[in-house]
């Protein structure tokens, strides 16, 4: 009985010694994943900073074109709907196709009201062609 104690008892020390040692091992895989986790953490504050330091810098002639189209987007716009109908008859309903559907340069409304501006300086005319509007040229050279 007397050696079944010992056995168990160097058993236990031994069983011991090995949860010492593993969690032992398992703090220093803690320290170490604290560290790399720090130093991540640290790595996103960089790449945030320079994420917004990059976003408000201007972006130079980038940005000065942009500008400029925002400015004259309306007679870019217009200037495309008279390269579209130039020396034909094109129905309403393509060219709003074209502009608005295909290319996304502008809202139906605002395209419609391209149209009607067009017509009341006198560029283009609409005309009714067995119930379909047509839009047709009515000055080769329109300045705006």
């Amino acid at each position: 009985m007397g050696d079944e104690i010992e056995d168990l008892r160097h058993n236990l020390k031994v069983s011991f010694s090995r949860m010492k040692s593993d969690i032992h091992s398992n703090q220093e895989k803690i320290d170490k994943l604290l560290e790399i986790n720090k130093q991540l953490q640290e790595q996103i504050k960089r790449l945030e900073s320079k994420i917004v330091s990059l976003e408000a810098k201007p972006q130079g002639l980038k940005s000065e074109l942009l500008r400029s189209f925002k400015r004259n987007k309306k007679q870019i716009i217009k200037q495309r709907i008279l390269s579209l109908i130039k020396g034909r008859q094109m129905p309403v309903a393509e060219l709003k196709e074209a502009i608005v559907d295909d290319k996304n340069y502008c809202s139906k409304a605002t395209f419609y009201r391209y149209i009607d501006e067009l017509k009341k300086v006198g560029i283009v005319n609409s005309i009714s062609i067995d119930g379909n509007d047509v839009i047709v040229l009515t000055q080769e050279k329109a300045v705006f």
